[in-house]
């Protein structure tokens, strides 16, 4: 319907929405009368839904699946969770952990349709990158170069690492 509503729309000439509003009941009764069935049964055929607010919540929920170690940690959106266990811990090693995350932003950890205790640890942000030698030479040379003090003293830092250095005196 709305893809041949937009088509009369246009076939009439219609371009603003209150002329449009104006148009629609028409086009509606229209649209009905050429494309409308009577049912075969005239009795409801929707179930009620007995579902609890908890429950909806749940079907509704945003579901990550994240496997935990051996501390029982597993880590979602920069936490790490940390499963809270007295007689079960040795079953959720490495084990398939669900993290719902609801509407309202509720987490809640589930194993085998049953919820889990936890406690939240903000993750250690990473300070830096681990580089070897060469990397790291380039760099310090790089800035030693581009600092204002760099140039007048590596020819200081040079000659003071030349000195440092024993002196080979040949023998023989």
């Amino acid at each position: 319907m709305q893809d041949r509503l937009v088509k009369e729309l246009r076939l009439a000439g219609i371009s603003d929405i209150e002329t449009a509003n104006k148009f629609l009941p028409g086009f509606i009764e229209k649209h009905n009368k050429k494309f409308a069935v009577e049912p075969k049964s005239s009795s409801n055929a929707h179930r009620p839904l007995n579902l609890t607010d908890e429950e909806l919540n749940f079907i509704f929920s945003i579901r990550v699946s994240r496997t935990a170690s051996k501390n029982l940690e597993l880590g979602y959106n920069d936490i790490i969770y940390q499963i809270q266990v007295v007689d079960q811990g040795y079953t959720l090693h490495h084990a398939k952990i669900l993290i719902c995350k609801d509407l309202n932003g509720v987490v809640s950890l589930v194993y085998k349709n049953k919820k889990l205790e936890y406690k939240c640890y903000r993750k250690q942000k990473h300070n830096g990158a681990i580089v070897d030698t060469k990397a790291l030479n380039r760099s310090i040379d790089k800035f030693i170069n581009n600092h204002v003090w760099g140039k007048e003293n590596l020819n200081l830092l040079q000659s003071a690492a030349i000195a440092a250095t024993p002196a080979m005196v040949p023998t023989g």
